[in-house]
């Protein structure tokens, strides 16, 4: 059922996708509290967060991903933990509050790069630029971001073009423009 919800959120049916993890996360709360079972609710609330920050429900997405990461400390589900905080970051970005974002995902850090799949360290690298292009006072930091080799930085960013600054940071990376070319191109682009 995660993969039948994982696949219809990628065909763009989010309601479908929604209803199939109501219902798995309904199972799983009425089976015994095993490891296990903690760990594909932790997968489930993150699916589903993910779906609620994507329609535009970001304190539905906060409430989710926090109760995931009470579950994933309970059972000690170390990388589960930080896959939650690096969504938490997304959430806190898309609130208003980048600076709480940064400061959650610099814990995360070393666990998801240290032992993350390649799509969490990715969507980390997505966090972190998500966060500093919402912060904009703090310029050093997304001027140390964009001073990552063009073919890591396209490697690991986590690709959403649905949005148009950071379709604009991918093609950035794509076409290895200088982090100064990038830096003009999002002042032009917030100054119309």
């Amino acid at each position: 059922d995660f993969r039948r919800a994982t696949l219809l959120r990628e065909q763009g049916n989010l309601d479908g996708a929604g209803a199939v993890l109501n219902a798995l996360m309904a199972a799983l709360k009425t089976g015994s509290r095993t490891p296990w079972t903690a760990f594909k609710m932790v997968s489930c609330g993150l699916l589903q967060a993910d779906i609620q920050l994507e329609t535009g429900e970001a304190a539905s997405a906060l409430r989710t991903t926090l109760q995931c990461i009470v579950i994933a400390q309970q059972h000690h589900l170390a990388l589960q933990e930080a896959a939650c905080m690096v969504l938490l970051a997304e959430c806190q970005a898309s609130l208003g509050l980048a600076s709480s974002g940064l400061t959650i995902l610099k814990s995360a850090l070393p666990r998801i790069l240290g032992h993350g799949s390649q799509h969490w360290c990715g969507r980390t690298h997505y966090a972190n630029a998500l966060c500093l292009l919402s912060d904009p006072a703090d310029s050093a930091s997304l001027l140390s971001f964009l001073c990552l080799p063009s073919s890591a930085a396209v490697h690991s960013l986590w690709l959403r073009s649905s949005h148009s600054l950071h379709s604009l940071l991918c093609s950035c990376f794509f076409s290895q423009l200088s982090g100064a070319c990038l830096l003009c191109a999002l002042s032009s682009a917030s100054h119309p």
